[in-house]
């Protein structure tokens, strides 16, 4: 194989690399009081819809839905209240800190009192 060849190869290689992480997404999904299911770095933004839902409806909650969608950022999902059946909050922001107060903020304004992260996740570190 001639240099040439080599190098073109080489090149192909790393933005296919690239283009996949690129691609990677993750999502929460959600269903009665504390109920959640997470994914990331999944290989498009269906494929991470898909197992977050999947995982929240491991328990036969068929209330969950995706309510937090994410490429290359952070999501965090806030409850309330005991059991976790009180207010809710979710959100996403560049950083677990901002995903995370932004969800607490939320779940606050819905009137819960004792709010606390139930999940975060971070795809593909941003």
């Amino acid at each position: 194989m001639c240099n040439f060849t080599k190098i073109v190869l080489a090149i192909f290689a790393i933005l296919a690399a690239s283009d996949l992480a690129a691609q990677a997404a993750g999502a929460i999904a959600i269903g009665r009081c504390d109920r959640v299911g997470y994914s990331f770095d999944q290989p498009s933004p269906g494929a991470a819809a898909g197992r977050a839902l999947a995982e929240c409806r491991s328990n036969g909650d068929r209330t969950c839905s995706v309510v937090v969608r994410m490429q290359r950022v952070c999501g965090a999902f806030a409850v309330s209240g005991r059991g976790g059946c009180g207010a809710r909050g979710w959100a996403y922001g560049g950083s677990r800190a901002l995903a995370e107060d932004i969800a607490l903020g939320e779940c606050r304004r819905h009137g819960g009192r004792d709010c606390r992260i139930q999940v975060w996740v971070c795809d593909a570190r941003p």
